[in-house]
């Protein structure tokens, strides 16, 4: 089994179908699996720390003031803020405040292209996660091209195709287990 971390970033205090989640363009280079798909982000983690994170469902939304070696769920937002979205300095500078809370855990199957197209079994877990007062854009990244804000009815309706408008890029394909699973707690939440 391997194991995963999704970000559900949302814009909004609470979830509706007019909140806006991020999404990144995964590059080619660093994503062979899913290249060029919109994604959340994403960052594989080891068993003991996928344990920590998903005894926490249903608690309280942990803080970002809080120390993340304290708390395993910051400890995997803050490492996807940095090693992914290239967020390590405005974290280090004290400029990111969030809350973050584990939602559901899903799991599934991928077909890997270094396995010859077997799947390979996945969980995912998916933490919601709110940013306070955030006047950035995200930058450019080694795993993301680019990154933009989709609404959340948008990403439950798209069409078979699969497909959701993006601002810069136009209308993207977004897909993978991360969307899956995102797809699933908010229709739950939602109703």
């Amino acid at each position: 089994m391997n194991y995963a971390v999704s970000l559900v970033i949302i814009d909004t205090d609470t979830v509706t179908y007019d909140s806006r989640i991020l999404l990144g363009i995964r590059r080619p280079e660093t994503n062979p699996q899913h290249p060029d798909v919109a994604s959340t982000p994403t960052q594989r983690v080891p068993g003991e720390l996928f344990s920590a994170i998903t005894t926490r469902i249903g608690l309280a939304p942990s803080r970002s003031i809080d120390r993340a070696g304290d708390c395993p769920i910051l400890y995997a937002v803050q490492s996807i803020f940095s090693h992914k979205l290239g967020l390590a300095d405005m974290q280090e500078l004290d400029q990111i405040h969030f809350s973050a809370a584990t939602r559901s855990i899903f799991n599934g199957k991928v077909a890997a292209s270094q396995e010859g197209g077997k799947p390979i079994s996945w969980a995912m877990a998916v933490i919601e996660v709110h940013l306070s007062s955030w006047r950035h854009s995200f930058p450019d990244t080694a795993s993301y091209t680019e990154f933009d804000w989709v609404r959340v009815d948008e990403l439950l309706t798209r069409p078979e195709s699969g497909m959701v408008p993006m601002g810069g890029s136009g209308t993207r394909l977004v897909g993978g287990l991360c969307i899956e699973s995102t797809a699933k707690w908010l229709r739950e939440v939602l109703g």
